[in-house]
């Protein structure tokens, strides 16, 4: 039962962060035009100036998707838990830990899907797939030990946030 509760909490979820994910992918695409458009001309002021704006728009978007899904799956698990659909959810025939576990996992796996997704719009906004935090962190001296210990602090404390 535990499985039929995920995959409807995966469907429901998933149409809206879908429809999230495509908005931020096509800013990011935008942003990634210009900037590609501004390097080929330099000298054409109005794509300097759009390109600005679009990548600002691009980091905007993606800060969207990350708060957003936050946002989005705590509502989620309000609505379908404590307000009236809440009552046909807690007749069904499963434990209260298979109910809130379905919640917490699909949450968890979109928050994680959508760090993905704003990596991947980020790199496409900036027309390349370096990310300048990691260059930072080089730089500061930190090695890789550390930085894959904060990783996995990242990822253990997203469900915890949830």
């Amino acid at each position: 039962m535990l499985g039929k509760l995920i995959r409807y909490d995966s469907k429901v979820q998933i149409r809206f962060l879908c429809g999230v994910y495509i908005v931020a992918a096509l800013l990011s695409g935008l942003s990634g035009i210009f900037l590609g458009l501004k390097r080929h001309f330099p000298n054409v002021m109005i794509f300097g100036a759009m390109s600005g704006l679009s990548w600002a728009i691009c980091f905007l978007s993606v800060l969207a998707v990350f708060l957003g899904t936050m946002i989005y799956v705590v509502l989620y698990f309000r609505q379908n838990l404590l307000r009236d659909e809440g009552y046909l959810m807690h007749t069904l025939p499963v434990t209260n830990l298979q109910l809130y576990g379905s919640k917490l996992l699909t949450g968890t796996i979109f928050m994680y899907l959508s760090i993905l997704v704003g990596y991947f719009c980020f790199g496409l906004g900036n027309l390349r797939f370096r990310y300048p935090v990691l260059d930072f962190l080089k730089e500061c001296g930190v090695d890789g030990g550390v930085f894959w210990l904060a990783v996995l602090t990242f990822l253990i404390a997203c469900p915890l946030m949830l």
